[in-house]
């Protein structure tokens, strides 16, 4: 009597355990809906939330970057609405070539103002 107990407890034990691993791995290969799969090791990543900001309990305001272009998301009851897009600034400040990254150019003392 003692030994049937302890075998269906081990036999549920093990079923649950299966099935955990089962699930653990499933989510791991990224075949679960809504679940995204691991990069690679070394594999950046595309998408950046920068801020985010709630307006009320459902709807909120999301900023993101993504290929170098900043999106303005809101998120509510309705789904997610694009509001604006602009271009990363650092995406700006590679593709004009300001030199912005120069150093400040100091003052130099012989500059033709030879006074004696």
């Amino acid at each position: 009597m003692i030994s049937d107990i302890f075998n269906a407890i081990a036999a549920l034990a093990f079923v649950l355990a299966l099935m955990g691993f089962l699930v653990w791995m499933l989510k791991r290969s990224g075949l679960v809906p809504g679940q995204t799969p691991r990069l690679a090791k070394g594999a950046k990543k595309q998408i950046t939330i920068l801020e985010t900001r709630a307006l009320d309990a459902r709807n909120r305001l999301v900023i993101v970057r993504w290929r170098g272009h900043e999106y303005l998301l809101g998120s509510g009851a309705n789904g997610v609405t694009m509001i604006g897009t602009e271009e990363s600034d650092f995406e700006k400040l590679l593709d004009t070539g300001d030199g912005a990254n120069d150093a400040p150019k100091s003052p130099n003392k012989d500059d033709g103002d030879a006074t004696a």
